[in-house]
């Protein structure tokens, strides 16, 4: 025989067995007051009213009554205030006076000076665009929010823009980036300040946001999805960079311009390669120690030369190119292969 019991609460507590299942209308109408206790708890959470019954409710059956909608708070989750206020960022102005200077390019041959330059003139637009995101929008509320959605849509715009900014520094696809690595190196350290910062300011909205609870920390991760979408960037066929730089750096300790041991195994390493270089570039780099900086590039890339010619290297295989300080921790030496 199947049983089907029931538990009672109220005046009879207890459990109730009836053969061949339910006999008693009273007992459907106690699972249902449960089941609506059920949806009533789980709808009160997300502060929506009560589910009422749709037939009335056994004598001796307990039923928790809820409070309507109208007698909630007023405040919610879209309107309240912060749980845990989030401290402000610096001024944007305040951030730049950390950034890397880059040293004085009159220095650099022509061809090269415009490049640089022109890779200056974007950086100086990404940290410009990085600087508005930086600053945010003016009192920001919930994102949830109606009167405050708007403000945090044009955020994640600019975090979009910042982003697509960022991206942008890179080499393009058929680029070889900026050659001697001294410059490359240089370069990277603008860039690797450009994006600690936006990080910072990523990382400052996301609390700013997540302060708001939940789902206000949801609705802003709606916004900033769209900045890590990169357009399609076909596979092309590209040529060789017309200039490579190579690896190897002599360096020179202090003023000094005479290559010591360590040189002198340069050298006898880079003979080899270079003369099956048809044509290359050897850079000299001044030190900040030394009294004229130029000079001291010029005579370490002497040193250089000297020793290259011992090695069997004609001189007109390459060409010096003396600069000043500040592209290098100390003075040095580098070398670029001219491909074409």
């Amino acid at each position: 025989m199947q049983l089907c019991c029931i538990w009672h609460p109220g005046p009879m507590t207890g459990w109730r067995c009836y053969p061949g299942g339910m006999t008693e209308p009273s007992d459907r109408a106690a699972i249902l007051a449960r089941r609506a206790l059920l949806v009533s708890s789980a709808l009160a959470g997300f502060q929506c009213a009560p589910a009422t019954p749709s037939e009335p409710v056994a004598p001796e059956s307990s039923v928790v009554v809820l409070p309507s909608a109208s007698a909630a708070p007023e405040t919610s989750a879209t309107s309240a205030a912060p749980t845990t206020p989030i401290p402000a960022l610096p001024a944007w102005a305040e951030q730049l006076k950390s950034a890397p200077k880059a040293p004085l390019a009159e220095s650099l041959p022509a061809s090269i000076k415009t490049e640089w330059q022109g890779d200056q003139q974007q950086l100086n637009q990404a940290l410009e665009t990085i600087g508005k995101y930086w600053a945010g929008e003016p009192e920001l509320c919930s994102p949830t929010a109606p009167g405050c959605k708007d403000a945090w849509r044009k955020l994640g715009a600019q975090l979009k823009a910042a982003q697509d900014a960022l991206r942008a520094l890179e080499p393009g696809l058929c680029s070889g980036g900026l050659s001697p690595l001294a410059l490359q190196t240089t370069f990277d350290k603008q860039k690797r300040f450009a994006a600690e910062s936006l990080n910072k300011a990523s990382e400052h909205w996301a609390k700013v946001a997540s302060s708001f609870g939940l789902l206000a920390e949801q609705e802003w991760q709606k916004h900033s999805a769209n900045s890590v979408l990169v357009g399609p960037r076909p596979c092309l066929s590209c040529m060789q960079p017309a200039r490579m730089a190579m690896y190897e750096e002599i360096k020179f300790a202090g003023a000094d311009t005479a290559l010591d041991a360590a040189g002198q195994k340069s050298i006898e390493e880079l003979a080899p390669r270079l003369k099956q270089a048809k044509q290359f570039e050897i850079w000299g780099f001044g030190s900040a120690d030394d009294k004229d900086p130029l000079s001291g590039a010029k005579a370490r890339l002497d040193a250089v030369a000297k020793a290259l010619a011992s090695k069997g290297i004609n001189k007109g295989s390459f060409t010096l190119v003396p600069v000043g300080a500040g592209w290098t921790e100390q003075g040095a030496v580098e070398f670029v292969m001219l491909t074409r």
